[in-house]
């Protein structure tokens, strides 16, 4: 009876009549890796050219795991001997450039007191340096993450939150724009949370625009619905006239309420 096939394989010999380009690494060692993004990140590097400079930044996009998952994973293949580092000098002054990174297809038993058949558990966090990575097949160079790929200060600037898009539903848009304006004028910008907490605070209440033009005109930071009665008016002068309240009376309330 033929056996069922649930892995399929292929060997050396179909992979060169495929003109395909192929790598052979280690059943053993493969067993022995068991963190996860370890085994990941040395599959990887055994399929590279041998002449390609790993650099820490790349893999952690390539494979969208964070600095700590990273580091713990080439801890990992550190603790196996199969990640060692070779301090690189400048030629003629012996000036020390950086670390060389150095990936192995078995645990080097210089750095490494594990055997190829030997089962380890997971080791503790590590760091690797950063350097870049050349393909001598294609000859191009794989930069390091940049504005449009990687989560770098000009990414974050480019997400930053916009108040605009959190008016209250009951709010008008002409006095949520004066309400951005001016926390922004006071240096005192709204927050995703900040509009949130106000939304709630102005969601039954009957004069919602009163009650933000009062803290306006009184150069407040915070609102406070409690403050407005039902029924008053709209605008910051009717406010100014009929809300305001003396200079001494805002230490009652913070102006960080929100």
């Amino acid at each position: 009876m033929t056996k069922p096939v649930n892995v399929e394989k292929a060997t050396p010999t179909i992979f060169y009549a495929k003109q395909a380009p192929y790598s052979s690494v280690s059943n053993d060692v493969v067993a022995m890796i068991s963190n996860p993004d370890a085994l990941a990140i040395w599959i990887f590097l055994q399929t590279r050219t041998s002449d390609w400079k790993v650099i820490g930044s790349f893999l952690q996009d390539r494979f969208s795991i964070g600095r700590e998952r990273y580091s713990k994973a080439m801890a990992c293949l550190k603790d196996l001997g199969l990640v060692s580092h070779e301090v690189v000098r400048e030629e003629g002054t012996g000036k020390v450039l950086g670390r060389r990174v150095i990936v192995h297809y078995e645990p080097n038993l210089q750095v490494s007191e594990y055997s190829v058949n030997r089962s380890v558990g997971l080791p503790n966090c590590g760091e690797t340096d950063n350097y870049l990575i050349k393909d001598s097949i294609t000859q191009s160079i794989e930069k390091e993450p940049t504005v449009a790929n990687a989560p770098s200060a000009s990414r974050k600037k480019a997400q930053k939150f916009d108040p605009l898009t959190a008016k209250p539903t009951n709010v008008s848009e002409q006095v949520w724009a004066d309400w951005c304006q001016h926390r922004k004028e006071i240096h005192k910008p709204l927050t995703a949370k900040s509009c949130e907490q106000q939304a709630k605070a102005l969601a039954n209440h009957a004069a919602p625009d009163a009650v933000i033009n009062q803290s306006i005109s009184n150069g407040w930071t915070g609102l406070f619905p409690d403050k407005v009665l039902p029924g008053a008016g709209a605008s910051s002068a009717q406010q100014s006239a009929v809300l305001s309240v003396p200079t001494h009376t805002q230490e009652m309330y913070p102006n960080d309420l929100f």
